[in-house]
């Protein structure tokens, strides 16, 4: 009896190590479909910034989609719809933060429009895409907050929640439970 069970530990051992690697598989996809949604985003920032012309959610949004679509491993479209083309890019400014203050970007007030432009003294930004890898189907969402202004309050706030996400990452590199995930939001 004893040669059975060592051959079902051993079994049993394969199967969890098959699974592990098969989510791992998946991550790296997930990572890969992310980064070219932030790579893409970097670059035609990197571009409008440096120009003089107004940049409007509607321009931004556009660019970044022309640019991720050249990537032939991701469909044209995100899956988050709506608002169009699964992305978002949405402008306000340290005064007037409201635009980016929202419960659903679904709706289609919060969609990028063509007469709101970034402020490159004071301008806060938030972008989101949700781009799929074909040959898996697994997504990549991102997103990111970005501040253009010298405002103390806003930077903190900002630092915070970056803090707060490394510390959620490093929590899930440790293998925690979800329970112990949950109680994560108490400590802050």
């Amino acid at each position: 009896m004893e040669r059975i069970d060592e051959g079902v530990n051993l079994f049993h051992l394969e199967g969890v190590k098959l699974i592990f690697n098969i989510f791992m598989d998946k991550l790296e996809i997930c990572k890969s479909t992310r980064k070219i949604a932030a790579d893409s985003l970097y670059t035609v920032l990197k571009k409008l910034l440096a120009s003089t012309q107004l940049i409007s959610e509607v321009m931004l949004r556009d660019e970044w989609l022309e640019e991720m679509q050249k990537n032939k491993t991701i469909f044209t479209e995100g899956w988050y719809i709506p608002p169009p083309h699964g992305m978002i890019v949405l402008f306000a400014t340290d005064k007037k933060v409201e635009r980016i203050n929202y419960k659903s970007v679904r709706i289609e007030e919060k969609w990028p429009r063509n007469d709101i432009f970034l402020d490159k003294k004071n301008g806060l930004a938030y972008f989101y895409a949700s781009p799929v890898d074909k040959q898996s189907g697994i997504i990549g969402d991102f997103g990111m907050t970005v501040y253009l202004g010298k405002k103390k309050e806003i930077k903190d706030i900002l630092k915070h929640c970056l803090v707060a996400d490394k510390e959620i990452l490093k929590l899930l590199q440790q293998e925690c439970n979800l329970a112990k995930l949950q109680k994560f939001p108490g400590k802050h």
